[in-house]
């Protein structure tokens, strides 16, 4: 009898293991599609204009703001460099900083609020680069990548080889190497 009890319990708690991670595995995948809506006062960071206050809708991939009824602006969040700050001087507005584009300020009007955007934002971005990790290491950063790319300084896998037997007929040829 005390044996098929403690059979019965371990049945039981695994059962209960499985329904545990069904279920949050379940809701994790809920909340990577689902959205967030809100109101919120948005203000570009270089511009002098007051804050305008817009209604925010939340996606899979972007952070699309409406004022009144009328499209005002789209942010894809593929685009925002994370962390996600909420200001020290302010506690009820975070910036969003975007790979090619001014930062953003977004407001509430309660620090409760802003903090759950910061979540809902936070989350989202997760659930889009789910499995993926940032290309840095110590010795080189993304953006210096991304700027040797641009100006053509790229000198991954590159060799040259010179087969001419007389050097002195050559033309001047400049090359960069990486110090």
């Amino acid at each position: 009898m005390f044996l098929k009890m403690k059979c019965l319990i371990f049945c039981f708690s695994i059962f209960l293991l499985l329904t545990l991670s069904l279920c949050s595995t379940h809701k994790e995948q809920k909340y990577c599609n689902s959205t967030h809506r809100g109101i919120l006062k948005y203000h570009k960071k270089k511009d002098n204009n007051e804050y305008v206050t817009v209604s925010a809708i939340l996606k899979n991939n972007a952070l699309e703001l409406f004022k009144g009824s009328k499209f005002f602006e789209k942010f894809s969040l593929y685009d925002i460099i994370t962390p996600i700050v909420i200001l020290s001087t302010d506690v009820e507005c975070l910036t969003l900083n975007f790979v090619n584009d001014d930062s953003v300020i977004l407001c509430c009007d309660t620090e409760e609020s802003i903090n759950n955007w910061w979540l809902y934002l936070t989350k989202q971005i997760l659930c889009l680069h789910k499995g993926e990790l940032r290309n840095e290491n110590d010795n080189k950063t993304l953006e210096e990548e991304q700027n040797n790319i641009i100006n053509n300084n790229n000198l991954n896998e590159v060799s040259i080889n010179i087969t001419e037997d007389d050097l002195d007929n050559i033309p001047n040829v400049l090359i960069k190497t990486e110090s």
